[in-house]
């Protein structure tokens, strides 16, 4: 940024989440002393601010950025989900028992993606729903969460309804969205989940935060947005599990939401035009 700055070159920041409200709590002091002698003199001097959503431009505003936003989202490729596994297959690959039915988690296990909450929220309905498993996929860097998140399944009496997967990625991570039954991120704190993104490109039914910043899909009725927080996320659990027609039709709903607004292609051509302008409003050399 300093040297952009120093070439009189545009330059456009993603913090990407990162001025999220929840991620600035963490390690508060040593953020707020960056913060203020290094990155916010860079941020004022950005041609423009990226923000995922609406969500993060008033976190923008907020932490006192007053200059120039453009919202690009994330995405997923247009393709990405146009071959693969039937839906059901995750099951079948996982040799759970005919009729079962999976609940994909796919994230880096983190505690910021409130995995802890839908364990509780899932160990609820188990009794009403002994169909439904939940599946995990994901890798928590070293740092041992995992490890907690598995000792709470066996705490909740989940052996043999939940399932750590590990990280997943590529063909296998595509395989597991396309074979998986619906899908949910809690997330206590989210810029734009990418996870959120394919499961809505591959068509499952999802249950969402408010804080996955994906209001689209609220409003066009393709998922199940809720609060970060134990009974919501088991309120919309149990009306996805007892209602398959209408979790296929939010599925369905999904998947042309993110064929129409959250592809690359897409986003790369809005990206192109931002720097075109950015580059077209600098002063000749």
């Amino acid at each position: 940024m300093r040297e952009s700055a120093r070439q009189r070159t545009p330059f456009i920041v993603a913090p990407q989440g990162s001025l999220d409200p929840w991620a600035l709590r963490q390690k508060r002091s040593a953020k707020r002393i960056y913060g203020a002698l290094t990155e916010m003199p860079l941020l004022r001097r950005a041609n423009s601010m990226q923000a995922l959503s609406d969500k993060e431009a008033a976190q923008f505003r907020e932490f006192g950025i007053e200059g120039r936003i453009d919202r690009i989202p994330n995405g997923i490729a247009a393709d990405m989900f146009a071959h693969g596994p039937r839906r059901g297959a995750l099951a079948q690959q996982l040799d759970l028992p005919v009729g079962a039915r999976c609940l994909l988690f796919l994230s880096r296990v983190h505690e910021k993606k409130g995995l802890d909450l839908l364990l509780r929220a899932f160990a609820k309905l188990t009794p009403q729903f002994p169909n439904w498993h939940l599946v995990i996929a994901g890798n928590d860097g070293g740092s041992g969460y995992a490890a907690r998140m598995q000792q709470l399944s066996r705490q909740l009496e989940l052996d043999g309804r939940c399932h750590f997967l590990g990280e997943v990625a590529g063909q296998t991570k595509r395989d597991v969205l396309m074979g998986a039954d619906a899908f949910a991120l809690v997330s206590r704190s989210e810029g734009l989940p990418v996870a959120a993104v394919e499961a809505l490109g591959a068509g499952l039914p999802c249950v969402l935060s408010d804080e996955c910043n994906l209001p689209e899909a609220e409003a066009a009725g393709a998922c199940w947005t809720v609060k970060p927080a134990i009974e919501a996320a088991t309120s919309a659990l149990r009306e996805l599990f007892a209602n398959p027609e209408e979790a296929s039709t939010r599925g369905q709903r999904a998947k042309a939401l993110v064929a129409d607004r959250f592809t690359w292609d897409k986003i790369a051509a809005q990206t192109l035009e931002i720097y075109r302008e950015l580059i077209s409003c600098q002063p000749a050399s």
